[in-house]
């Protein structure tokens, strides 16, 4: 069950005070995978919101914490939320994939190819 416009909103605004409380509002084209991690650790509480409306939650949120950077250009801005608009829903689900065990890995075919890192 979709959750109403005006819920939405309250979760958005939860959720972007719980980022600039952890991060401030530094938000870097570096660390906007690891703010986005942890906001998916968070948007999963909410039991009643489907995975679509997370996803939009996570995003609306880094949205609004580049919004908010007062050190940051605004052409830099528009960069980063190119950035954003373009990878990060696939990220994201990439992320929650990882997070619920669907990505399995053969470590032993890992060292056999990368046998000079282990």
């Amino acid at each position: 069950m979709d959750l109403s416009q005006n819920s939405l909103i309250e979760i958005i605004d939860s959720t972007f005070k719980y980022v600039k409380s952890v991060y401030g509002t530094n938000i870097t084209a570096s660390n906007v995978v690891v703010i986005t991690s942890n906001l998916i650790q968070v948007v999963e509480k909410y039991k009643d919101l489907p995975g679509n409306q997370k996803k939009l939650v996570v995003i609306s949120t880094i949205k609004m914490v580049v919004q908010e950077q007062t050190m940051m250009s605004e052409s830099d801005k528009i960069a980063i939320n190119i950035i954003i608009d373009s990878t990060l829903p696939t990220v994201i689900d990439g992320l929650v994939d990882a997070i619920n065990g669907g990505m399995k890995f053969d470590k032993e075919s890992i060292k056999k190819k990368y046998l000079c890192c282990f």
